[in-house]
């Protein structure tokens, strides 16, 4: 973990869109163009003349910054550090680092103690997709859910060797799900739900990524996934449904014959016409096809 500090004064810092050939004038002009953008401020210009002042000033920008990807703070950071080695502004320094720390830390929070959920099937490859830095990615159909190789998924994101458990990547899986894993041959191989993966991109994209090359991988990659993962979601979710219907028991057969006796009272038809309209009433009711019963009329 980076902690923001100003214990390098001594250097300059270069944003992420500075040119190495950059003069001193021209990044310090970046640096005061980048916390304008990102915090609606002029520096040093804004800064209360009174020191007592300058803790309110500081917390108000936290609202500012929490609608900022954690992958900018860095630039923010050095973009500060940048103007305090031209105008000397350490109040607000000492007060703004550590609101970055507290922010950063504070989303990366994570507990350990996370269960890995065991599968008890092998996988069933339903179909492959290629994400847009061409890692392959396969879905798979693992005790009735769709599921993806959790290196896969992880390289798709920019990992070059897959992320591990602790990585921010991994983090962001036992924030936002859990880690699935199928023993085979002595190994685990571990897999992640497609229905999470939108979810767990948008935590680890603007809470975990470090690095604005990541975030922008991690954006480019959710724009596609939400296009291309809907079949799959779609079909678990009508499986779902499915699973959730309602089966007839014995309390719908006699609510049956309570909703014939009162169409019957009412309505003054016959018996038969009277079941038969209560039977269309409780298939609509359980979403159930009830027409089976209608031969029980006949």
């Amino acid at each position: 973990m980076i902690k923001f500090s100003d214990s390098e004064r001594k250097f300059l810092k270069l944003l992420h869109s500075s040119s190495e050939d950059m003069t001193f004038k021209e990044l310090i002009l970046q640096s005061k163009n980048c916390i304008s953008k990102c915090l609606g401020i002029n520096l040093p210009k804004d800064l209360p003349k009174k020191n007592k002042e300058m803790y309110s000033f500081v917390q108000n920008l936290k609202n500012k910054l929490i609608e900022i990807p954690t992958c900018i703070f860095y630039d923010i950071y050095h973009a500060v550090h940048n103007i305090n080695m031209k105008t000397e502004i350490k109040d607000f320094v000492n007060l703004f680092y550590p609101l970055l720390d507290e922010i950063k830390n504070e989303r990366q929070k994570t507990s350990y103690d996370v269960e890995t959920i065991e599968l008890k099937n092998s996988a069933e490859k339903i179909s492959e997709l290629r994400a847009p830095n061409n890692t392959l990615i396969e879905i798979l159909k693992i005790d009735s859910k769709f599921f993806v190789s959790r290196v896969q998924f992880s390289k798709a994101l920019g990992y070059r060797d897959g992320c591990w458990y602790h990585s921010t990547l991994g983090n962001a899986i036992k924030v936002k799900s859990n880690f699935y894993s199928i023993a085979e041959n002595s190994k685990y191989e571990d897999y992640v739900l497609v229905k999470d993966i939108s979810s767990i991109t948008k935590e680890y994209a603007f809470y975990r990524a470090d690095e604005i090359f990541m975030y922008e991988y991690a954006k480019e990659f959710l724009e596609w996934w939400e296009k291309v993962s809907i079949p799959y979601i779609e079909t678990q979710q009508e499986e779902k449904k499915d699973e959730s219907k309602k089966s007839l028991n014995d309390e719908d057969i006699k609510s049956i014959g309570k909703i014939a006796d009162s169409i019957m009272e009412v309505m003054g038809t016959t018996r038969e016409n009277a079941i038969k309209a209560a039977i269309k009433i409780k298939s609509k009711e359980l979403d159930i096809d009830l027409t089976s019963l209608l031969d029980l009329l006949k």
